[in-house]
């Protein structure tokens, strides 16, 4: 139902791993079409603390915990010397009652 409605651009960051400091190295920026909307709604995090979001995105795929993603476009090695990147906090998937559709949403 909401595939219709997905006419924003985001670019999307995964972690691959970590360098040899400990911090997160990146794939590639991938260009991807979704619905973003800047609201606040609490949601409970990967370590069960009730936390606010600053954006819930739909998407039309699986995202991952703990990368990143932005309102618009990028070409940025990087996310996090992107001003306005923001990590995904929470993904939660749902399938319709007859399980031919799936809403799936990051919450940042």
């Amino acid at each position: 139902m909401l595939q219709r409605h997905f006419h924003q651009a985001a670019t999307y960051w995964q972690v691959t791993g970590q360098d040899k400091f400990g911090y997160p190295t990146f794939g590639a920026a991938t260009a991807l079409e979704v619905r973003w909307e800047n609201r606040t709604e609490k949601f409970i995090d990967a370590q069960g603390v009730e936390v606010v979001s600053r954006a819930v995105v739909y998407v039309q795929q699986d995202l991952d915990i703990d990368c990143y993603l932005f309102e618009g476009t990028s070409v940025a090695a990087d996310p996090t010397k992107v001003e306005g990147a923001q990590q995904i906090r929470q993904f939660l998937d749902t399938p319709n009652l007859r399980n031919l559709t799936t809403e799936r949403k990051a919450m940042l």
